[in-house]
């Protein structure tokens, strides 16, 4: 279990990396919440229209939060997985990707990142909660850096 947790606590650290090499300029704060647990807040800055939450947790998770939206990669320690939570941070902070919020009433009820393919949006990550559909009318909010 140690080696598992070495080596996602190592692809944890260089997935920040990679987005800290790409973005030199935007403040990335590490906060070590407790031993195993990672986060990191790049808050609204030059560049960044709203804050960004990145953690890393069960040994081969990393999280990305924006807003009301929330989706895990696992496991980290695969290539594909890491290469995904890269491209969606990245996409996000470029302003290429953007997340649409869904709501009932005022609780958000699902959040999709969605990245453009040609003039229409495909989601690529999408987080939800258990809701009714009734009796409040469906509403959105777009979230996008820019």
């Amino acid at each position: 279990m140690a080696e598992d947790f070495s080596a996602g606590l190592e692809a944890a650290r260089l997935l920040i990396a990679t987005v800290a090499k790409r973005y030199p300029d935007l403040e990335i704060i590490p906060n070590e919440r407790t031993a195993g647990e990672l986060d990191w807040n790049i808050p609204v800055q030059p560049g960044l229209t709203t804050e960004i939450w990145l953690s890393f947790s069960n040994d081969d998770e990393m999280h990305f939060s924006v807003d009301e939206f929330h989706v895990s990669f696992f496991p980290i320690t695969h290539p594909g997985p890491g290469e995904n939570f890269v491209d969606a941070v990245s996409g996000f902070i470029d302003g290429t990707y953007q997340i649409v919020e869904h709501y009932r009433g005022s609780r958000c009820v699902r959040a999709d990142l969605q990245k453009p393919i040609g003039d229409a949006w495909e989601i690529i990550a999408s987080w939800s909660r258990l809701h009714w559909p009734f009796p409040y009318r469906k509403t959105y909010k777009t979230v996008k850096n820019g």
